[in-house]
C-alpha cells in the first residue's frame, strides 16, 4: 500500500460575520477527529486511508506566527459531510461538502514555527514567497519533506528554545 504524505492547512473562518481563528478550528477538528474538505480542494480524490498528514496553523485574528501543530494518519476515504455533522463541528461551512476521519493524532505541545523550517523543505521552491506554497486546504509532500518536520518538531520539542513574537526560535520566551 503506498501512503501518500499531505500538510492539512487551518486558517481562520468568516461564520455568520464573526471570525473563527484557525487555532479554535484545528483544535475542534482534532477533538472531533475529523477534517474538512471542500468539493474543489485539491488532491481530494487521492486521499485515502492511511495517508500521513501535517497540521498547519496560521491566524491573522490571532497574531500569531503560521506553525506546524502535529501530524496524524487520514482514517477514511473522503466522504460526504452529514447534516449532524455539520451542526456538530465547528466552521464547518456549507462549503465543506465532504470529510475524512482522523486517526493517530499528535498534538505537539510545542508547535514548530513554519519560518523556521521552510528553507529545508524540498516543495517550497521560493524562499522569499513561502507562504505561497500552503495556500488551498491541503498540500501535496514527499515523504522526505514529511520527515524533516516531524523530526524537526521533536527536536524542537526536545530543546530548551521558545517562540518570540515573530515565530522565531530563541532563548527569550514570547
Amino acid at each position: 500500500m503506498m501512503v501518500n504524505h499531505y500538510i492539512f492547512v487551518a486558517k481562520d473562518h468568516i461564520c455568520g460575520g464573526a471570525v473563527i481563528d484557525a487555532f479554535t478550528i484545528f483544535e475542534d477538528r482534532v477533538k472531533k477527529r475529523l477534517w474538512g474538505l471542500t468539493r474543489y480542494v485539491a488532491h481530494k480524490r487521492k486521499l485515502s486511508k492511511g495517508d500521513k498528514v501535517i497540521f498547519y496553523v496560521s491566524s491573522k485574528k490571532k497574531n500569531r506566527p503560521a506553525l506546524f501543530t502535529g501530524c496524524g494518519v487520514i482514517d477514511s476515504n473522503p466522504y460526504l459531510v452529514s447534516d449532524v455533522e455539520r451542526r456538530l463541528c465547528l466552521a464547518l461551512l456549507d462549503k465543506y461538502s465532504y470529510i475524512v476521519d482522523l486517526a493517530d493524532i499528535e498534538v505537539w505541545p510545542k508547535p514548530l514555527p513554519f519560518k523556521s523550517i521552510h528553507g529545508n523543505l524540498t516543495f517550497i521552491k521560493n524562499s522569499q514567497k513561502p507562504f505561497v506554497y500552503l495556500q488551498g486546504g491541503i498540500v501535496k509532500i514527499g515523504e522526505e519533506d514529511y520527515l524533516k518536520v516531524c523530526n524537526t518538531a521533536k527536536l524542537f520539542m526536545s530543546s530548551n528554545d521558545t517562540l518570540n513574537a515573530h515565530g522565531r526560535a530563541d532563548e527569550l520566551g514570547i
